[in-house]
């Protein structure tokens, strides 16, 4: 993932001043744009949004639905074979509201902008990690279960994109937030043994609802007119 990080930003500044459109308080399009979940959480999202812009602010609308991927869990602690399978499945939306800043020196197409947005997410997917007893009477061990998750948030963004080869574009964001969890699961071992990751975006889940951090984390490729 860094590398291809790497990659599109080579991609930013190496387009930029190709173009001759202009790039100030006058600009209008309509954008399609495709998008993976999260670069911090990738997990199995496919999103596609549109942005309408005019001059130097924008709106956009995005929904994407989790691929269906195929579980079977099973382990040998709590869920025997057959217990637990079936197709991940989710979906997730959000709305943003942004203001592009006015291009400086030769980068023309190339903008600057801040947002904030507002998102959902609901999905079921299957899970695994590292627990430790907290009573000390077993040793760590591997567990698998059946993950649901909804959250519902908020997020200050920043981030760049980049217009090239007349009707194509390119953009990567950052931001912070906050967003309320609720997890559940199914077949879990024991749900008071301490998880041995940390959750943030990624990792083990705590169960229940609870406040955390939101972090948007993004590139998206996208075609306007």
């Amino acid at each position: 993932m860094k590398s291809l990080s790497i990659l599109l930003l080579s991609i930013l500044f190496v387009s930029t001043g190709k173009a001759q459109e202009r790039a100030d308080t006058t600009l209008k399009y309509t954008a399609i744009k495709w998008t993976v979940q999260s670069l911090l959480w990738p997990g199995n999202f496919i999103q596609f949004g549109v942005e309408r812009r005019i001059g130097r602010y924008a709106g956009e609308i995005q929904s994407g639905l989790c691929l269906p991927v195929k579980y079977d869990i099973t382990d040998t602690i709590n869920n025997p074979p057959g217990s637990l399978s079936g197709t991940n499945s989710g979906f997730t939306a959000r709305i943003e509201a942004r203001r592009y800043g006015k291009p400086k020196f030769k980068y023309r197409n190339a903008n600057l902008f801040t947002g904030i947005e507002l998102f959902y997410t609901q999905y079921q997917a299957s899970g695994s990690g590292g627990y430790v007893d907290t009573g000390k009477t077993i040793e760590p061990y591997q567990d698998k279960y059946l993950l649901n998750k909804s959250m519902f948030g908020a997020a200050l963004k920043v981030g760049l994109q980049q217009r090239f080869a007349k009707h194509f574009l390119i953009e990567f964001y950052a931001g912070l937030g906050v967003k309320i969890k609720t997890v559940r699961q199914q077949g879990m071992f024991n749900v008071d043994h301490r998880s041995t990751k940390i959750d943030f975006n990624f990792g083990e889940p705590v169960l229940g609802t609870n406040a955390t951090l939101a972090a948007p984390l993004n590139f998206c490729i996208g075609y306007y007119f």
